[in-house]
């Protein structure tokens, strides 16, 4: 949250801060930000911006799964290391 915060998207309140006025005013502050709206549609642009939709995507790699019998040549070799 540090780096959105950075970043200009998003707005951090640690739990050591947190009590109503605090949170309402930095709510406040993030919705009515023209800024951060245009950042933050900027960066939907981007996630969203994918070959395949997610759905599609994931179906597909679970029929890879069952296809290649737990695709075993996917694991990572710690998967296979004793405690």
């Amino acid at each position: 949250m540090l780096e959105v915060e950075n970043e200009g998207w998003g707005r951090v309140m640690h739990w050591r801060d947190l009590e109503e006025n605090a949170f309402r005013k930095l709510v406040l502050e993030v919705l009515n930000s023209t800024k951060m709206t245009e950042i933050a549609k900027q960066r939907s642009v981007l996630m969203k911006d994918r070959l395949v939709p997610p759905d599609e995507e994931a179906a597909y790699w679970i029929e890879y799964v069952l296809r290649h019998n737990g695709a075993p040549h996917l694991r990572s070799p710690l998967f296979m290391m004793k405690w």
